[in-house]
């Protein structure tokens, strides 16, 4: 079948005998199936024409079969697949749950306009990554959002794990198998701390342990060095000014204070926070200058909380530093719900959940990881295949 004419295209005119055609499909994904390198490439696209027309001819059965017999095979004909993943649920299921031969456009359409049923299916596929996953955490409902987050093999940005865990303050059947993820990054862990009940955030707090205070205090002090090194960046005039103030004895908490009472203009604002600040805030809670972007970034002031209360700043302090970030406003329900909290949030469990966020990107050695795998990098990371075989 490598040479010459291909018989398929003739085949079809055969098919049009009633009674012929499943019989006609079934064999014809018999040859291919038990002999995929007979057909060249352009055997193989017309064997996919072939079997397309067929389908749309075929009954349910012979559907069901064939969607059963090619779901496993990885390189089936494409447009095929394509069809069986449209088909009425009975037929789609295993090609939406196993099939590597649908492109990454026909699961995004699938993930977008498909339903519930068909999104569920491709919630728990072992090839989920980003983006796919990023659409069903938009799209799914609490079905298929409990399924994205047990499926410990999905890749999932820091969108999609945003989604998810907005959708657990609402949702608490989210809590367990989210708390459960191993590769979760530290404001993802931060954010759910604060929505999880006790003895979920018991939890957190004990994975922190598989990060010596040792690793943690030393990466901490490591990242208050870098944060003040020159880098020939648009931030070098700000590390000057940090680096300036704290020689002259100011301690990070006072700098902060300082650059806040200059005025927006000069710490923070509704556009996000100045060099300085950040540069400050880097040095107040020990973290890499991304680390210090993301945690002054919440808008539910949860990361700056806990590094806060992680250096025992007074609850004056706390409220001075997020109204002063503008992420909050003084008569909104969340400042007050913050402001409540605060003080209630355990020293030692804002420490250990600072492991995390000191420790953060040194997980792993450069140039293992992408540019946006890296960013979300977490120590859990280390943990993952150790829980992926248990699981």
């Amino acid at each position: 079948m490598t040479t010459g004419a291909s018989p398929f295209l003739q085949l079809l005119k055969l098919a049009k005998a009633p009674g012929r055609r499943a019989e006609l499909m079934s064999k014809l994904i018999d040859v291919y199936v038990a002999d995929k390198t007979r057909f060249n490439a352009k055997a193989r696209a017309e064997l996919d024409a072939v079997l397309t027309a067929l389908i749309e001819i075929a009954p349910d059965d012979a559907r069901r079969t064939a969607a059963a017999r090619l779901a496993p095979v990885d390189d089936a004909p494409p447009a095929l697949m394509r069809r069986l993943a449209g088909d009425a649920m009975e037929i789609a299921a295993p090609v939406l749950s196993h099939s590597r031969a649908i492109d990454r456009e026909t699961l995004y359409r699938l993930a977008r306009e498909g339903g519930d049923a068909r999104r569920l299916l491709i919630a728990r596929r072992s090839d989920c990554g980003p983006t796919l996953g990023a659409l069903l955490a938009e799209h799914g409902n609490e079905a298929t959002l409990i399924a994205l987050a047990e499926n410990l093999r999905a890749r999932l940005d820091g969108k999609a794990m945003d989604a998810l865990t907005e959708a657990a303050r609402r949702r608490p059947a989210l809590h367990t198998p989210m708390a459960a993820r191993p590769d979760l990054p530290p404001l993802t862990l931060t954010r759910l701390y604060f929505c999880v009940a006790p003895p979920l955030r018991r939890d957190i707090l004990m994975r922190a342990e598989i990060i010596e205070p040792a690793l943690a205090a030393g990466a901490a002090s490591a990242n208050r060095e870098s944060v003040l090194t020159d880098a020939g960046d648009r931030l070098d005039g700000a590390r000057r000014r940090v680096r300036k103030a704290l020689r002259a004895g100011s301690a990070p908490a006072t700098l902060l204070c300082d650059l806040l009472r200059a005025g927006p203009a000069s710490a923070a604002g509704r556009a996000g926070v100045s060099g300085a600040f950040l540069i400050a805030f880097a040095q107040y809670a020990g973290v890499e200058i991304d680390a210090a972007r993301a945690m002054l970034g919440d808008q539910r002031c949860e990361a700056l909380a806990v590094a806060a209360r992680a250096n025992d700043a007074p609850r004056p302090l706390f409220a001075r530093l997020m109204f002063g970030v503008g992420r909050l406003d003084e008569d909104d329900a969340q400042t007050a719900r913050m402001l409540d909290l605060y003080m209630k949030i355990p020293r030692h469990g804002a420490e250990r959940l600072m492991r995390f966020w000191r420790v953060r990107g040194r997980a792993a050695s450069p140039g293992t990881a992408s540019p946006d795998e890296a960013r979300r990098e977490s120590p859990l990371d280390l943990e993952a295949p150790r829980l992926r075989a248990a699981g």
